[in-house]
Parts: C-alpha cells; structure tokens; sequence
C-alpha cells in the first residue's frame, strides 16, 4: 500500500496492475472520486469521476487521501478481474464468502458490491 502522498500516480497504478496480475499496463487507468466522505462517494457514485494523472503526485491529485477508500477501490477492481462484469441477477451478499481485509465486516463488503459495477 502507498505510503506517501508524495508518490506519484505511477506508483499506485503499478500496486493496483501488481494485486490484479495485469501485463499490459499502457492499457489501464483510475478514476478518482471524492467527496466530503471519500468511500460513501465511491460506493454512491455520488461525485464526477476524474482520471488519475500517472506523472503527478497524490497529493496534488487526490484532496482527502485515504487508504481505507484506495482498499475498498481496489477490492472492488479485483472482483471485476475475478468475476468480469457485474451481473444484475446476483443477489446482494454474494461476496460473503470472500475475504479481502483482516477483520472486514459486512458494510465493507456491501460497499465492494456496490462498486462491483462500476468496474468494466
């Protein structure tokens, strides 16, 4: 995981092609999204996304930087890239049985359905 605002947009695309086994990383990029809460915007789509911009610092890209929004994004990429796309006849809790974080619990799974579809 990042642990600087200082590093470069680069350096979170790279963890997040890294955790998903990508090979062809010219090809991918991340949106950002924010709001006064960064996860409830996220799982609300609530905010215009942004695309994040490899050259520049974090911190000059991302207002509210935190990590447990980054997991939840990044959790939620990895069930795109296990499962393809969201298919609306899945029943919510179908990722129940899925463990991404210690001590995750069932608003942060919710949360990972609810971006599932973001994700094409």
């Amino acid at each position: 995981m990042l642990k600087k605002k200082q590093d470069e947009g680069v350096v979170l695309l790279d963890q997040v092609c890294d955790h998903l086994g990508l090979q062809e990383r010219q090809l991918f990029s991340l949106q950002i999204r924010e709001s006064s809460s960064a996860i409830t915007s996220v799982a609300a789509n609530t905010h215009s996304p942004r695309w994040l911009e490899p050259e520049k610092p974090l911190k000059k890209q991302i207002k509210e930087y935190d990590s447990s929004c980054l997991i939840l994004t990044r959790c939620s990429m990895n069930r795109q890239a296990e499962m393809g796309d969201h298919c609306p006849a899945r029943l919510p809790g179908y990722l129940s049985k899925r463990h991404f974080i210690p001590e995750q619990d069932e608003d942060f799974l919710s949360k990972v359905e609810d971006l599932h579809p973001q994700h094409k």
